[in-house]
């Protein structure tokens, strides 16, 4: 069963690194990701509701709440994580950083070293491609809103690498770009379906993360 989540939650985690569309609207939020990615420091909230009909799946229904402070010098990135996941009645706390090029998780109030910092410090996920996706433009008060829903083609190429019984059956992603031409908002949303010991159930994704504060002074990680 935890093959199976394991395999699911990789299905849905596809879009937020390769959410496509058209050159335009793509570029645009391309240019957006390279405005964050100049930041000095920021504070992110991050939320990602999972739901299922059926229930199936043991342990995918929960939703889990973020909050992320990063600190950029040079190529490096510090940073400080802390998330709350309920599943029922029960939740589960998790306290990590990334400093100096190594992971550390904090165990009964003390941090510990678990291991190198490897990959690139990405949380609205990788840039845009071209060409699977539909795209609608919203223009908002606070920026304006890229929605990329992939399209047939793109969701068969997806599913070709999916575990047997397991299909994504639609997904897409919302960039927010506020005035000033940066990028702060996300929400991605997927639908999949797993069939599992002849039970086919029908699993849903959302995670919505904010940026809420940047390049603001004296930001450490600590």
């Amino acid at each position: 069963m935890k093959k199976v989540l394991a395999g699911i939650l990789a299905i849905l985690m596809a879009l937020s690194l390769a959410a496509c569309g058209r050159k335009t609207e793509a570029d645009l939020v391309n240019d957006a990701m390279e405005r964050f990615d100049a930041l000095q420091n920021g504070e992110l909230t991050v939320t990602v509701t999972l739901s299922s009909e059926q229930g199936i799946v043991e342990g995918f229904d929960a939703v889990t709440k973020e909050t992320l402070t990063f600190v950029r010098d040079g190529r490096q990135t510090d940073a400080l994580y802390r998330s709350e996941t309920a599943m029922g009645d029960e939740t589960v706390v998790t306290e990590m950083k990334m400093q100096g090029g190594k992971v550390y998780s904090l165990v009964e109030g003390a941090w510990q070293e678990q291991g190198d910092a490897g990959g690139s410090f990405a949380p609205f996920g990788g840039r845009l491609k071209n060409g699977i996706a539909v795209v609608t433009t919203t223009e908002w008060d606070t920026g304006t809103e890229y929605t990329f829903e992939m399209n047939e083609k793109a969701l068969a190429d997806l599913n070709k690498q999916a575990p047997e019984g397991q299909q994504v059956l639609e997904s897409s992603a919302t960039y927010l770009v506020n005035p000033e031409g940066l990028l702060v908002g996300q929400r991605v949303t997927s639908r999949a379906s797993v069939t599992v010991d002849g039970k086919t159930d029908q699993l849903f994704s959302e995670t919505e993360t904010t940026l809420t504060a940047w390049n603001q002074p004296d930001v450490t990680i600590e």
